[in-house]
């Protein structure tokens, strides 16, 4: 696991946190659930991007592909078309996927 979980890691280690705040989506009550399903949403990028950046795709592709990844992965959870349209607008696909480009360019391509 490479993909950067250290806030994660901490969190976890400091153990006495019984809520949390996402930021955009309010207070979860279980803190530690919360930063399970976290963990898992990170690895499931991870994998992600560790099968699509090899192709070196442009940021164009790159972001194409990311919406549509995340569209498959909401459809899969069963998410309505309402919610889904209230994370897009909290955090929209684009960006993450602009930041998963800057990330993989930065940390994960070997420094010539």
């Amino acid at each position: 696991m490479t993909f950067p979980v250290k806030s994660v890691q901490i969190l976890e280690s400091e153990g006495s946190a019984s809520k949390q705040s996402g930021g955009r989506f309010g207070i979860y009550q279980d803190a530690g659930s919360h930063l399970i399903l976290l963990q898992k949403e990170l690895d499931d990028i991870e994998t992600w991007i560790e099968e699509i950046m090899p192709t070196e795709p442009s940021i164009d592709e790159l972001n194409k592909a990311f919406i549509a990844w995340t569209d498959q992965r909401y459809r899969q959870n069963n998410l309505s078309d309402e919610l889904i349209d209230i994370y897009e607008a909290a955090m929209p696909s684009w960006m993450s996927a602009r930041g998963i480009y800057r990330y993989w360019r930065k940390h994960r391509i070997p420094q010539e």
